[in-house]
């Protein structure tokens, strides 16, 4: 299993500023992230649940989980999934190198498939975009 994060971006104006007493129509076809996701589980495209500690203290180390679940659609051959993590987060870059390193991940399948695991930089995205570390598998 591996499973899919599903992220968002609104635009928050599309022209001038806002006349006094208008309410803001957002763009963006979901409230928040769990409607996302469900929309997309009716899609079939899968969906993901992040597994680890409930709590944790700041700055300590952790092992977390992501699992995603393929729905009914699959995944094309060749294709797969962006996990991207908000660079607010300080966590380090996540890498495949070294496994006594900080950052240290891993991927695997409970079907017996061969995942390709890209970690590392992504040039200006990473510079420019808020979800600076991404994960492709």
């Amino acid at each position: 299993m591996i499973r899919l994060l599903f992220i968002l971006f609104p635009i928050l104006f599309l022209g001038g500023p806002m006349a006094r007493g208008e309410e803001f129509q957002s763009i963006a076809p979901f409230l928040d992230d769990r409607e996302a996701a469900n929309y997309g589980e009716t899609l079939g495209i899968g969906s993901a649940v992040l597994i680890g500690p409930t709590e944790v203290e700041v700055l300590s180390y952790q092992t977390l989980t992501l699992e995603y679940t393929v729905g009914d659609a699959g995944i094309e051959p060749g294709g797969g999934i962006r996990i991207a993590m908000r660079h607010v987060h300080r966590w380090t870059d996540p890498q495949t190198n070294d496994p006594k390193a900080d950052g240290y991940l891993t991927v695997s399948t409970v079907e017996g498939a061969s995942p390709t695991l890209i970690a590392g930089d992504q040039g200006l995205f990473k510079r420019y975009h808020p979800w600076q570390h991404l994960v492709e598998v």
